[in-house]
């Protein structure tokens, strides 16, 4: 059985048995493999996909979820497959766009401004993971003058950006709001780490909104080759967090590059909410930090993973899985946009954990902070 046999057989576990345990258990094969898979073997594996699994209303999500996947290993590969895609008005997930040209980026742009159209949240995530040039002056003319439809939308137009990962500079150019390198985080004691795999550290720095002492979830020797892309300053880069009010509010730090986080003056008074939440004075203890694990082949590969009950997103580096909608929150200090440094899934601390972390920097300001999702 060859390498694309091997890949349909898997995908049927999701598709046709709906075997999410199985699924869960085979999946890091199944990405393993997708990610070793040369790029025109990518397109014959979509090919067949499809044809195997041809797009009907009530199989349609699954389809295009999988369909959307090999694309982030292989950003580009499913441009053959995109006027179908657009003639079936198919545009979510976004990133199954993700390297489409400046062809169907002309398309879709007419799509948008036809006036019987109405999937435009769609249009805008699918022009969003394309993010030319042209999309970028589409986006800066939404800004300046807002389309008569602004009003159906929870955001405006060219906040949708952020959904691929990226903004609009005040001059209208685009920013990326992550990192192209990324690392798999996993367990310490199976990665190739010089962490030392210990108990997280409960010192002195405490949380002021609650006093419960704050928790290492990353720790970083920034000496490592693999931390190089993250700054070429500094030793050690560690991430805190409160195990109590982390979880129900952005949370900022102020970070040394010699490992040392404490809780910023700029997080303010304590929120509303967390008054309204019981305190039993419990403190949880969270597992020791994970430790870097293989590269990973593109930025995208933990993209839509949640919705296709993958594991493994743990990650440093790379584009965000958003459990909800997609949050970069803004630097206290400087007030820009903070760059997503890493997320820490739950369920890759703790077989039956949920939620994840995520991690975001300000290098500039010394600032980080720590932004908490569950279902």
């Amino acid at each position: 059985m060859d390498t694309i046999d091997q890949l349909l057989s898997l995908a049927e576990l999701r598709m046709q048995t709906r075997d999410v345990r199985g699924w869960r258990q085979q999946a890091p094969r199944f990405l393993h493999q997708l990610r070793d898979l040369p790029v025109e073997e990518g397109h014959l594996l979509s090919q067949r996909l499809l044809a195997q699994y041809p797009l009907q209303e009530e199989a349609d999500e699954e389809v295009l979820l999988l369909l959307a996947q090999i694309n982030t290993f292989h950003p580009g590969v499913l441009v053959p497959l995109l006027p179908m895609l657009v003639a079936r008005q198919q545009f979510s997930p976004g990133h199954l766009y993700l390297g489409a040209g400046e062809g169907m980026c002309q398309r879709i742009l007419e799509l948008l401004h036809a006036p019987s159209q109405g999937h435009w949240g769609q249009l805008l995530q699918a022009l969003a993971w394309i993010g030319t040039k042209a999309v970028q002056a589409q986006f800066s003319t939404f800004r300046l003058h807002p389309p008569a439809w602004r009003t159906e939308l929870f955001v405006p137009p060219e906040n949708y950006s952020q959904d691929a990962g990226w903004e609009l500079t005040a001059d209208g150019r685009r920013r990326d709001l992550y990192f192209s390198t990324c690392y798999e985080l996993i367990p310490i004691d199976q990665a190739n780490s010089s962490q030392i795999a210990a108990e997280p550290t409960m010192g002195q720095e405490h949380c002021a909104w609650c006093q419960r002492p704050l928790q290492r979830v990353l720790d970083l020797d920034l000496r490592d080759p693999r931390c190089r892309w993250i700054t070429a300053e500094g030793e050690r880069l560690c991430l805190t967090v409160c195990a109590r009010c982390s979880f129900y509010a952005t949370t900022y730090l102020d970070i040394t590059l010699g490992g040392e986080a404490h809780w910023s003056p700029l997080n303010g008074e304590m929120p509303a909410l967390l008054h309204q939440i019981p305190d039993d004075g419990d403190v949880v203890k969270l597992p020791a930090p994970l430790g870097l694990g293989k590269a990973r082949s593109t930025p995208f590969e933990a993209v839509g993973r949640f919705l296709l009950d993958e594991p493994g997103t743990s990650q440093l580096g790379g584009h965000p899985e958003w459990i909800q909608d997609a949050f970069y929150p803004q630097c206290p200090a400087c007030q820009q946009t903070m760059s997503f440094l890493g997320q820490i899934a739950f369920e890759d601390w703790e077989e039956d954990g949920e939620g994840v972390f995520y991690l975001f920097l300000c290098l500039s300001c010394k600032k980080a902070a720590t932004h908490y999702q569950q279902t």
